[in-house]
């Protein structure tokens, strides 16, 4: 399932688990058929101003502990060799998967970051479970 969350003038379109499967129109209409697919994109729609940033390349995923000394804190799950944003900087995209017992279906809920963004999503799948 595809997610889109908004900040300031940018739109952030994600994936979790494989590439989003729409690709956002500025982004086809920027690179036509040659639009790569990705976990995550960042876009710009401001007057004239377009722009279309890959976050991450699907086969990078790698999975882990918020805190590997406090593991009922939740997961994380990093994506990276995107769109470069300097000269040695690849976009990155990490999502921290928050454990929240009480939380029913969610969604992400803030994009953090401006090369490295980090997605916060509060969720009781991030939770351990208990043994039978």
């Amino acid at each position: 399932r595809d997610y889109s969350i908004p900040r300031d003038a940018w739109m952030f379109y994600l994936n979790v688990c494989s590439d989003t499967v729409k690709v956002p129109k500025v982004c086809s209409d920027k690179y036509g058929e040659n639009v790569l697919s990705a976990p995550g994109y960042q876009t710009l729609t401001k007057g004239e101003e377009t722009a279309c940033y890959y976050m991450g390349n699907i086969n990078t995923g790698v999975w882990g502990l918020l805190d590997e000394s406090k593991p009922e804190e939740g997961v994380k799950l990093t994506y990276s060799a995107g769109t470069k944003c300097d000269a040695s900087t690849g976009r990155s995209l990490e999502y921290h998967f928050i454990c929240d017992p009480s939380a029913a279906v969610s969604e992400p809920v803030t994009v953090a970051g401006e090369c490295r963004f980090m997605i916060i999503w509060q969720t009781k799948y991030a939770c351990p479970m208990l043994p039978r």
